[in-house]
């Protein structure tokens, strides 16, 4: 992940956090329906932890990961039965991570914006190859900001690469996933002209 994203998340304020715990992600949430069964799942990017704790409470096996060291605490605090399942762990990710790891299911949203072009490739692969075969997986992207300066940065400093969707889609076909549904969401924060496209992909 961008560092100076990376920085910001560990010092976001208490109503920052409290939206995001309280945002409706019902919409969203419809990609699980494409998900086989239950089994193991990855969630990456995790932050405040309240998709990963929604997964468990469903009965998915999972392992949920973020960057930002202060999220990962928030998530354990937040939603105790996370503990021994949230780890810090950012992209690209650490080999003893990588080497040791497969699952059925993975969810990362709301993530590759904020990883830079030079590295989006090889977090593509990683993620990929996480993902067992036949295994399903959701990304999210964000559309439409209006509030980016020259370099795609954000007031508090965040990195956004808006690329088109059908960018990911063309990557993730090149490592072997087919394109499950793609659909679009307006914003769970009530953000104006900013938009969500949620993609699922079978490996």
């Amino acid at each position: 992940m961008d560092e100076k994203t990376r920085l910001f998340y560990e010092h976001v304020s208490e109503d920052f956090i409290k939206a995001y715990e309280q945002a409706d992600m019902s919409q969203m949430r419809g990609f699980l329906r494409y998900f086989k069964g239950q089994g193991s799942l990855l969630d990456i990017g995790c932050g405040t932890g309240r998709d990963a704790a929604y997964y468990c409470r469903l009965g998915y096996d999972v392992t949920a990961i973020d960057a930002s060291q202060a999220m990962v605490e928030k998530a354990r605090q937040l939603h105790p039965e996370l503990a021994g399942r949230c780890f810090t762990q950012g992209l690209p990710l650490d080999s003893d991570f990588y080497a040791h790891q497969r699952f059925d299911h993975i969810c990362c949203a709301a993530v590759l914006m904020h990883i830079p072009d030079q590295d989006l490739n090889l977090c593509l692969e990683q993620i990929v190859n996480l993902l067992k075969l036949e295994g399903r997986m959701m990304i999210s992207v964000s559309r439409h900001r209006q509030d980016l300066d020259c370099e795609q940065r954000d007031a508090d400093g965040r990195l956004f690469h808006e690329r088109d969707p059908s960018e990911y889609q063309g990557r993730l076909q090149q490592h072997g996933c087919t394109l499950l549904m793609s659909s679009t969401q307006s914003d769970a924060l009530g953000r104006k002209h900013l938009e969500w496209v949620s993609m699922v992909f079978a490996r």
